[in-house]
């Protein structure tokens, strides 16, 4: 579970070892909070002067909750710090830090995830019939956590931007949402030859394949290291770092932002009429290759993205004999077998959840039953 706490400067210094013994001191919280706090929680801590947030934050561990004696009022948190393996948990948590990662007085962007539960549902239903392996659930967690990390420093990522992203990485890595490595690894380039200064080869790594000296410049001046300090992870020195899935998402959507791969960014393709031209998008990487296909994708990231922030999609009404991915995201939130075929045992199990929610239980999926699983299920 995540957590998120406001303390003083003085406080936030002292916690997370600018002052005092290395790793910081013991944090004390109240009893109206300690319910809510288990050891192994993540917690984002965030410095508020008494007015405002600074824009300084951390993310720790809690190692361990002492409570001196039954008399005491309240606890004392232990933390340490993260590795990139807690953070990538993180991210894949339906949790307050991937719905509103940020620590910050602005309102949430249009593309602000409200439930990555909706979100993964939705494309395992539509991308990988109905299911989800731990790598593909990572690198769509990472990438939302990457967004909020954006947010955090000032850059908007509109839902259409994000939707290719995925889109892209789903493409590049062949539906396996895992970084790889070129095949090949620029035999015959240029950036296949080792660097004269540093020795190490940069052909192409990542969720989209990052080449060329410059680039992994770009990318470790940009990039954050888990404890969200940017700047500070060297991608020059250690090119093989760009394989880790939480530096790769950065990678990914800060290289495609900023026209790292062609000089084609994602802002070149926002239209006038507010839509987005999936298509000619692909030329941020790679001409017009498979550009409709990728297209599709993309739409379907889009239509997940749309629903994972509460502004509904259009589903089809299913009864026996339905099929599609309508279907399977129906039997996916009721816990069936999903084989996206709308058979007696899915009649039967809307019965059962049409009466739990007090609708007419006669098995048929409408609006009604749509509206109560967005609701219910997934907290939209």
């Amino acid at each position: 579970m995540h957590h998120e706490l406001r303390l003083l400067p003085a406080q936030f210094a002292l916690v997370i070892g600018e002052k005092g013994p290395l790793g910081g001191w013991p944090l004390h919280i109240r009893d109206s909070v300690v319910p809510r706090v288990l050891e192994r929680d993540m917690v984002t801590l965030c410095e508020h002067d008494g007015e405002r947030y600074t824009g300084r934050q951390v993310m720790r561990k809690i190692a361990k909750i002492v409570r001196p004696d039954k008399q005491s009022e309240g606890v004392w948190l232990w933390m340490e710090r993260l590795n990139e393996g807690d953070y990538c948990e993180l991210a894949a948590l339906d949790s307050p830090a991937t719905k509103k990662h940020r620590c910050r007085d602005d309102a949430a962007s249009s593309a602000d995830v409200r439930s990555v539960k909706a979100l993964r549902t939705r494309i395992a239903a539509t991308l990988f019939k109905g299911a989800l392996d731990c790598a593909q659930a990572n690198c769509i967690g990472g990438m939302i956590a990457v967004m909020g990390i954006a947010r955090g420093v000032g850059i908007t990522v509109p839902m259409a931007h994000l939707a290719y992203v995925l889109a892209t990485v789903y493409h590049e890595t062949a539906t396996t949402m895992r970084p790889i490595e070129e095949y090949g690894k620029g035999a015959g380039l240029s950036y296949g030859e080792p660097d004269p200064e540093t020795g190490q080869t940069y052909y192409g790594r990542g969720y989209v394949q990052l080449t060329w000296r410059e680039n992994y410049e770009k990318a470790s001046q940009l990039c954050f290291d888990p404890q969200l300090v940017q700047g500070v992870v060297d991608f020059v020195q250690g090119p093989d770092r760009m394989l880790v899935p939480f530096f790769a998402a950065q990678a990914a959507l800060f290289g495609m932002r900023s026209g790292w791969f062609t000089g084609k960014a994602l802002a070149d393709y926002d239209l006038p009429d507010g839509s987005y031209d999936y298509i000619n998008a692909r030329r941020i990487i790679n001409g017009t290759d498979c550009a409709e296909l990728i297209a599709g994708y993309a739409h379907q990231f889009e239509e997940a993205g749309r629903l994972a922030v509460g502004m509904g999609i259009e589903r089809a009404q299913l009864a026996i004999g339905a099929k599609g991915s309508d279907v399977l995201e129906l039997q996916l939130v009721l816990g069936l077998p999903h084989d996206g075929v709308f058979g007696g045992q899915t009649e039967e199990a809307v019965k059962a959840f049409q009466r739990e929610y007090g609708l007419q239980a006669d098995g048929v999926v409408g609006q009604a039953v749509w509206d109560t699983i967005d609701r219910e299920v997934y907290g939209l």
